[in-house]
């Protein structure tokens, strides 16, 4: 990787930390910081004391239980780095950048230079579970992770001081950065091409495509640190050497083919589900009273806290009380999904199911048609639309040819035109199939799970309380295995302990460490099984309890 030499590391790192405090009140003595994955080799990833101050708060912590790319890791298992990866490994391209500029000549005073770093330290910050889909599932507008940020950075006293003892007036640049900005860096910060784009791209690449596409992966690393070296900073406005022309085309075009990578069905068919699942739990406790009062009351208050959040997220949007919204990770959504499958509501088992599982085949629920008009009838329904540039002149890619100014979109590259791409996509539930086995095949469903909580191999020992609402879990699972080894029916079990059915299913799948348990366990709790089986397929596992469905 040629021009990744240009990373900033060791004794010039120090430097360049202790240069950029100078005239600040703050200790700029520096750590390095191995908790992030970071694709480059060889790249050290050191951040001064005041950085690390930043990142020990709860709202950064809080980015470290979020994946950057929500459910991306269902297609691309690889790819589960988190929010505070992507924005610690941004801050350090900033680090390289701001360092190619200084050996080029510019100058750019440290007050900037640190509200730029600590801009692209913090520029997540207000980002939810689930990232961008978490947004639909409460209804959010567009750039409203932003304003939560903004409001995060103002009102959470210990963020608000360490930014503050930095230099005084650094929130204010942060938020208002383009007002301050006498450089142009601000198109760097939000733009068309941008170090943001340029963190993800390059982590989304490595993981996305494996070590079987790692051309692709040094290509872009090296097309941006290009990049960077080709910057022309003039009257207060990035410009680009046309000579790196090639390399921003390669950059866009890798960008527009990951996006695409992106909008696998089954990845947006998560982010829509989510959003169901959002509009579902609006009504749900109100018409499952009875059921939602027999669960203990640890439980009730669990599903409770969640269902209260996301009517407030629902209501407030960027108003929503911050010590709450910090308190939600993606684990804890993916928790809660599994306790709302206490209620026994059949939408709303289906879809966190649907969610729950890594594995599931949605083409067993849904038949998803691509390019297809919009008849009316779809669960869902979306327009994946990617555009090269923006409209306005002054966002647009300007090279600089000598004194002359060429606009990206106005070159002979490769993606100007057809330099768009959309795709709809459409997603109808099915209607399963009648089987004509499926009272013996549940049953079959049952004994397999009996027979697996009779085998060792269930280990109860690894059963540990992680939440309160765990222990009446863990207890029903426990009476339930003694009750199977007792031969006592299902049913009867159930009646004993005052659950229905599909709640002494659902806490199973709840904890258990044995996947053949939990699989069977969501087959039982959906209302069809022809969702998971043909008649043949149905008819073939009858005849041999050995066979499983691919999944």
């Amino acid at each position: 990787m040629k021009y990744s030499r240009k990373m900033v590391t060791g004794t010039d790192l120090a430097a360049f930390y202790e240069k950029l405090f100078e005239g600040t009140s703050t200790n700029y003595g520096f750590l390095s910081y191995s908790h992030t994955f970071c694709p480059i080799p060889n790249k050290e990833l050191i951040l001064p004391l005041p950085f690390m101050k930043i990142i020990n708060t709860k709202p950064m912590q809080m980015a470290n239980s979020k994946i950057q790319t929500a459910h991306c890791y269902k297609v691309h298992p690889r790819m589960e780095d988190t929010r505070l990866d992507h924005m610690v490994f941004a801050q350090s391209l900033g680090v390289d950048f701001l360092s190619i500029l200084e050996k080029k000549g510019y100058t750019i005073d440290n007050k900037t230079k640190v509200a730029f770093l600590t801009f692209l330290l913090i520029h997540d910050i207000g980002h939810g579970p689930f990232s961008h889909p978490f947004e639909q599932m409460v209804d959010g507008y567009k750039g409203m992770h932003e304003d939560i940020g903004k409001r995060t950075l103002q009102e959470w006293e210990e963020l608000y001081a360490i930014l503050e003892s930095i230099y005084p007036g650094l929130t204010e640049r942060l938020i208002h950065f383009k007002e301050y900005d006498e450089y142009g860096l601000s198109s760097l910060l939000e733009g068309v091409f941008d170090l943001d784009r340029a963190s993800f791209l390059i982590m989304d690449t490595f993981l996305m495509d494996g070590e079987e596409k790692s051309d692709a992966f040094y290509d872009i690393v090296d097309s941006i640190y290009k990049i960077f070296d080709s910057i022309i900073l003039k009257d207060r406005r990035v410009y680009y050497d046309y000579k790196c022309f090639r390399e921003m085309d390669d950059f866009l075009r890798i960008r527009k083919e990951n996006y695409e990578e992106y909008q696998s069905p089954k990845r947006v068919l998560d982010d829509l589900i989510l959003k169901r699942i959002g509009e579902e739990v609006a009504t749900v406790v109100s018409d499952k009273q009875m059921l939602f009062k027999s669960l203990p009351i640890s439980i009730q208050e669990e599903i409770a806290r969640f269902l209260l959040f996301i009517r407030h997220m629902k209501k407030e949007k960027s108003n929503v009380n911050l010590i709450e919204y910090y308190s939600f990770g993606d684990y804890h959504f993916e928790r809660v999904f599994q306790l709302l499958l206490l209620l026994d509501d059949p939408n709303l088992t289906r879809d966190c199911i649907l969610i729950l599982s890594a594995f599931e085949n949605y083409d067993r629920f849904y038949d998803i048609a691509i390019n297809r008009e919009k008849s009316g009838r779809e669960d869902f329904y979306i327009d994946n639309k990617f555009t090269i540039y923006k409209s306005k002149k002054d966002e647009n890619i300007t090279f600089l040819r000598g004194e002359e100014e060429i606009d990206y979109k106005d070159c002979d590259g490769r993606l100007v035109e057809g330099g768009v791409f959309l795709e709809t996509i459409s997603y109808t539930l099915k209607e399963p199939a009648s089987l004509s086995s499926e009272g013996e095949l549940r049953e079959s469903l049952l004994q397999e799970i009996n027979g697996e909580l009779r085998n060792s191999s269930y280990q109860l020992e690894r059963l540990v309380a992680r939440f309160p609402s765990d222990e009446p879990v863990i207890e029903a699972i426990k009476n339930y295995v003694k009750s199977v080894e007792a031969n006592i029916s299902f049913e009867e079990h159930a009646k004993l302990y005052g659950l229905s059915k599909n709640q002494l299913l659902a806490y199973l799948v709840l904890y258990t460490p044995n996947p053949i348990v939990s699989r069977n366990a969501k087959m039982l709790l959906s209302e069809h099984l022809g969702y998971y089986f043909t008649e043949e397929e149905a008819s073939i596992r009858l005849r041999n309890k050995q066979y499983k469905i691919t999944e």
